[in-house]
């Protein structure tokens, strides 16, 4: 259910812009709010369902006062940012670059040539979300608010699943010798590794 909400909050924003309606903006900051918080509100703490009420409220003050587009704005530019930054964290001195722990984590010890290219695949990610966060921070100074929404809120998810998508085929067709888990076997990898991923963020 947390990824439902998840993924509604991008859709009700781009349905906002188009529409230009306030429910569809009203909703997005809803499913937001309720996606971040959703385990607390399944476990029926207080504190939880008391911050996603001040929330509904003070989305329906935002869009009555028409502030609603300026909140949605930062996301897709904090959150690449946010994510871009766990990468980067881990290619400091001393420390084992993600995608290459991740592989260690499955593998074992790595070939040398395995090291190097997960290594690269580290920063490419790093580099990648941030040019996704400096283009959707420069689209609402140079474009429209239709092109920045799809862009930020339909093309960046794209983009990221191309990306991914992409990577894990060329690792295959690159390092064939090298045994390579299934596509689906490797989603279930990536899954798993949430915990170690949410420690390096």
């Amino acid at each position: 259910m947390r990824l439902v909400l998840l993924i509604c909050y991008p859709l009700c924003v781009h349905l906002g812009i188009v529409a230009q309606q306030a429910i569809w903006q009203w909703l997005a900051i809803v499913c937001l709010a309720g996606g971040i918080q959703y385990t607390g509100l399944r476990q029926g703490s207080v504190f939880a369902w008391a911050v996603l009420l001040l929330v509904i409220a003070a989305a329906l003050w935002m869009i009555s006062h028409k502030l609603a587009h300026y909140i949605f704005y930062l996301p897709p530019i904090v959150l690449p940012l946010l994510i871009g930054t766990g990468f980067l964290r881990t290619l400091m001195p001393g420390e084992v670059p993600l995608v290459t722990a991740i592989g260690r984590e499955v593998h074992g010890q790595l070939p040398p040539n395995l090291e190097r290219y997960t290594h690269r695949v580290t920063l490419f990610w790093f580099l990648f979300l941030l040019a996704m966060a400096i283009v959707a921070a420069l689209l609402p100074w140079l474009g429209t608010p239709l092109i920045w929404s799809w862009f930020s809120n339909c093309l960046n998810y794209v983009l990221v699943a191309v990306v991914f998508v992409g990577e894990y085929a060329y690792r295959r067709w690159r390092f064939s010798d090298f045994p390579q888990p299934s596509f689906r076997d490797y989603l279930a990898i990536v899954a798993n590794s949430e915990s170690k991923i949410g420690r390096r963020f």
